[in-house]
């Protein structure tokens, strides 16, 4: 149960805040409301994450893998990204929207597949 209501939740705020990055190509103020969006998900995403950290043992072996996976390429990306933010600051509008949008919107998908694994095998369960 708390596996589908972790997807629905986090699948609810990624598309809110996609639909809204592409209302921000045509009017540029969204694209504001839309990173807002995207911090709220990635927190909803890391609470999440320790969600299924704390329910590690009920995983299937599968998703244990995932959740390793997914947690490793969070906290690198968030590493990463403190380290050339305090010390790089990106000067390449890209590469700004490539560092701050893409990548963190493609590790959320990664999160987002997970979830729904979790719910689609566990929809009976009452975890």
């Amino acid at each position: 149960m708390i596996f589908n209501t972790m997807f629905g939740l986090n699948l609810a705020l990624y598309t809110l805040t996609v639909l809204v990055y592409l209302i921000g190509i045509f009017e540029p103020v969204a694209f504001i409301y839309a990173l807002i969006g995207q911090f709220i998900v990635g927190v909803s995403q890391v609470l999440s994450t320790i969600v299924l950290w704390i329910n590690y043992r009920k995983l299937p072996a599968k998703n244990k893998t995932h959740l390793k996976v997914f947690s490793l390429i969070t906290t690198f990306y968030l590493s990463l990204l403190i380290v050339f933010a305090r010390f790089y600051p990106l000067k390449d509008e890209f590469l700004l929207l490539f560092t701050v949008v893409i990548i963190p919107m493609s590790i959320g998908i990664y999160g987002l597949i997970n979830m729904y694994q979790l719910s689609s095998i566990n929809k009976n369960n009452d975890l």
